[in-house]
């Protein structure tokens, strides 16, 4: 009894902690830059969620009866975050990001730190497009359920992105994205899972972007991504409202 209860522990305590490696990937903007010396910030929510099965199995050492193995589904809501996007106008055509971003799932709780320019590419018509190039760093605080302990893990990747969007008339745009997460440093599973030692995802976000017709200067996004890593599919629904400082002091000045 003892012994399936320790392996009934153990099972749980993988299964949580593969939860815990869905990195973040939501984009909540436009293709626009900001404008030189324009500032927006932007505070989101977000739920990522991912119908793939785990089928988790012991090592040799916590080797199970046949009857105590499970397949184990992720079918649910695997975590939640929050945080905020600053950007700032360095010239019309590029802008400074900083994004940082709380996440939360069962036994893991961490944050994602994002640093990086984003560059106007292309503007013809109801047509924009950007390059957006982040370096992220996040860190993962884990509790174990058999041991009682904490355990870290530190990441690092960049984030290559080209956005995209398109009007669809003056109050509405249609946003989408493609971009590739590349780990460049350390293990996003620490060792509990095998996992090579550098990962490689690639996604896609869609949105709707609403200006506000009473508060020009507050837009509101609604978005959906999907991102491919490794051989797991993650999914991401999200809102955020973006403020801009300049449509702020135009409209104090009416």
């Amino acid at each position: 009894m003892k012994r399936k209860l320790n392996n009934m522990i153990i099972i749980l305590t993988i299964l949580i902690l593969s939860s815990g490696c869905a990195p973040t990937f939501n984009d909540f903007q436009r293709a626009d830059t900001v404008g030189k010396n324009n500032i927006s910030i932007t505070p989101f929510i977000s739920t990522t969620s991912s119908e793939d099965f785990a089928n988790q199995t012991m090592n040799d050492e916590q080797s199970m009866d046949d009857e105590d193995i499970m397949m184990l589904p992720i079918d649910e809501d695997i975590q939640d975050s929050k945080g905020f996007k600053f950007a700032y106008g360095l010239t019309d055509k590029i802008d400074f990001n900083i994004k940082y971003e709380s996440v939360e799932a069962a036994l893991v709780d961490g944050s994602v730190l994002s640093i990086g320019l984003k560059t106007m590419l292309m503007n013809f018509g109801n047509n924009r497009y950007s390059l957006n190039l982040l370096f992220s760093s996040a860190n993962q605080n884990i509790s174990a359920l058999d041991t009682g302990g904490n355990e870290d893990n530190d990441i690092k990747y960049i984030e290559p992105t080209i956005l995209g969007s398109s009007k669809i008339n003056n109050l509405f745009d249609f946003n989408y994205s493609f971009k590739i997460l590349s780990q460049i440093d350390g293990n996003g599973c620490n060792g509990f899972f095998d996992c090579p030692e550098s990962e490689t995802g690639y996604a896609s976000n869609f949105s709707i972007a609403y200006d506000i017709p009473t508060l020009e200067f507050l837009t509101f996004i609604a978005e959906y991504g999907i991102l491919n890593l490794e051989e797991s599919t993650y999914n991401h629904i999200g809102y955020a409202i973006s403020f801009d400082y300049s449509k702020f002091k135009k409209s104090k000045n009416k």
